[in-house]
């Protein structure tokens, strides 16, 4: 990872991230990918916690044309890419989905998720739908629904879990979850 402004980002194309985290799924080793953009950045400065769990994650895309601009005037290495969620997932699924592997579509409100997976399974058919789940608005100061949503992911052991909740809701979510759900890469 390299500095940029008050975080640390990986330097990557979209090429090499869908590649590592393909490597990570193989390896069966739990990890979590963040993208960050400038309202992300500017969170982090109120919020160490999030700029925690950003620095930690496995890795830190950058999310957003500003945060490349910004990376050329620092001096530093220029950002070689801006990748966003919104293009890095159809590439991902697109690539797992030759692979057979399987994803857990987590978020949303109503059938979101539901109608989410279906697309996914029309665009992808070689993507294995491990399950979908939107829980209710203000889940994450509910034990009991945090419990239900580790248990539904981890009985399903999805490779992929796509968390759907908007920074930095997803991102606590994962970090502080991850251990007790069973998802390769989230």
């Amino acid at each position: 990872k390299q500095q940029l402004l008050n975080t640390y980002v990986n330097n990557v194309t979209m090429k090499e991230t869908i590649s590592a985290i393909e490597n990570m799924i193989s390896e069966n080793r739990k990890s979590y990918v963040v993208a960050i953009n400038v309202d992300v950045v500017m969170k982090m400065e109120k919020d160490p916690y999030l700029k925690k769990i950003s620095d930690e994650a496995d890795l830190t895309l950058v999310d957003g044309q500003p945060l490349v601009w910004i990376s050329k005037m620092k001096g530093n290495t220029p950002i070689r890419e801006k990748i966003s969620g919104s293009d890095l997932v159809p590439e991902l699924l697109d690539e797992l989905s030759r692979e057979n592997r399987s994803v857990f579509i987590l978020g949303g409100l109503g059938d979101t998720a539901k109608k989410a997976a279906k697309k996914v399974k029309k665009h992808y058919p070689g993507m294995s739908i491990a399950g979908t789940y939107a829980p209710p608005l203000g889940f994450e100061k509910d034990a009991k629904e945090i419990e239900k949503i580790n248990h539904l992911v981890a009985k399903t052991h999805p490779d992929l879990l796509l968390a759907c909740f908007g920074c930095p809701k997803q991102e606590k979510w994962i970090y502080e979850n991850i251990k007790k759900y069973d998802a390769k890469v989230s």
